[in-house]
């Protein structure tokens, strides 16, 4: 029987990278054991666009 990780939803209304803050709390968070999901503003420039950061899934 596996156990699922909790989950946390992280919804940001700007551009996702290079957001220091988001990235501390996804890092502090994956580290917990949580299942991480990143929402980010589709104005995030292609440059800077991730499907992964530090295990959490981004998504624009």
């Amino acid at each position: 029987m596996s156990v699922e990780k909790p989950t946390i939803v992280h919804i940001t209304p700007n551009s996702f990278d290079p957001d220091v803050r988001i990235e501390r709390e996804v890092r502090t968070l994956v580290k917990a054991s949580y299942q991480v999901f990143v929402l980010a503003s589709e104005e995030t420039e292609k440059r800077f666009r991730c499907k992964s950061y530090e295990d959490a899934e981004v998504i624009y």
